[in-house]
């Protein structure tokens, strides 16, 4: 497994998002969720261009929540059967770009977990991302994805 170790500080800007939510175990909701995002694809380009894939999660005590979803360049008139739109906020995470099969992809998020609190970063409330860059055009053919953990964006020294 290819894996960043030292995250880099990253400003994400705010997105137009269609997306498929899932509740329960990723392992099982993550495939089902990118199968239906699927079907929406062709009815979401006649609208919009797409411009990014991307996966969201959190987990809040039992409840597992992923969104597969895609960024577009705006918002869709309407909305294929299943989909859902956001208007994603931007703000601050730490970036670590993992090299390598969707397979390494539970592995990578443990280590960058355990990174995290190593690093001791300041986790903000709010969904991680898997924000696919490539699908297989990076290094050696492998697909390229940077994990990105929401953390509080740091105060300006207001000493004079």
């Amino acid at each position: 497994m290819r894996l960043t170790e030292r995250p880099k500080s990253v400003e994400r800007t705010s997105i137009h998002f269609a997306y498929v939510e899932k509740t329960g175990p990723f392992m099982k909701t993550a495939p089902e969720a990118w199968a239906q995002l699927g079907k929406t694809i062709a009815a979401l380009e006649r609208q919009s261009k797409i411009v990014g894939k991307l996966s969201l999660f959190k987990v809040e005590g039992n409840k597992h929540t992923l969104q597969a979803g895609v960024s577009l360049d705006s918002k869709p008139a309407t909305l294929p059967k299943g989909a859902r739109y956001a208007r994603l906020r931007g703000g601050r995470y730490a970036s670590f770009v993992l090299t390598g099969p969707y397979s390494d992809l539970p592995m990578a998020w443990a280590r960058v977990m355990e990174l995290t609190d190593e690093k001791k970063l300041k986790v903000r409330p709010s969904f991680c991302i898997e924000n696919y860059v490539s699908e297989g055009d990076g290094p050696e053919g492998q697909p390229v994805t940077e994990l990105l953990v929401p953390i509080r964006a740091r105060r300006k020294n207001t000493k004079a």
